[in-house]
């Protein structure tokens, strides 16, 4: 794998890792009500899920910052490949309550870098 490959790689799964950090923050820790301001799905769910979905994008956040080691690849991988699915998710939710015109451009492109992440630290021997 090239060196440009895996650095950039790794810039996307900084930038990744700060921006699930403080938005899981909120969710994990911020009032619901100023949740509900400026994420209008909260609306729609009970505040135990807003809750799990923050302390998720935190701990996933985490894993995007393992060390790119072979033993550990697969963490950063599972890392990227929940918050993936987090975006499709939200994207879907967002979709639902018409903000997906809002809501797509940006979970496309952290969708477009998960896969990134992913595709670079696919542990050996995985699945093409």
């Amino acid at each position: 794998m090239s060196i440009w490959l895996r650095a950039i790689s790794w810039a996307a799964r900084l930038l990744l890792a700060a921006f699930f950090a403080f938005v899981g923050y909120w969710k994990a820790l911020g009032p619901i009500a100023a949740l509900a301001e400026h994420h209008a799905w909260v609306m729609y769910f009970p505040d135990w899920f807003a809750r799990a979905v923050g302390w998720s994008e935190i701990s996933c956040a985490l894993a995007l910052l393992t060390p790119s080691f072979p033993q550990m690849r697969s963490v950063a991988f599972c890392g990227a490949a929940i918050l993936f699915i987090n975006q499709i998710i939200a994207l879907i939710v967002h979709a639902m309550h018409g903000e997906a015109a809002q809501a797509a451009p940006q979970n496309l492109v952290i969708c477009a870098l998960l896969l990134l992440v992913a595709a670079v630290t696919k542990p050996q021997g995985a699945l093409a």
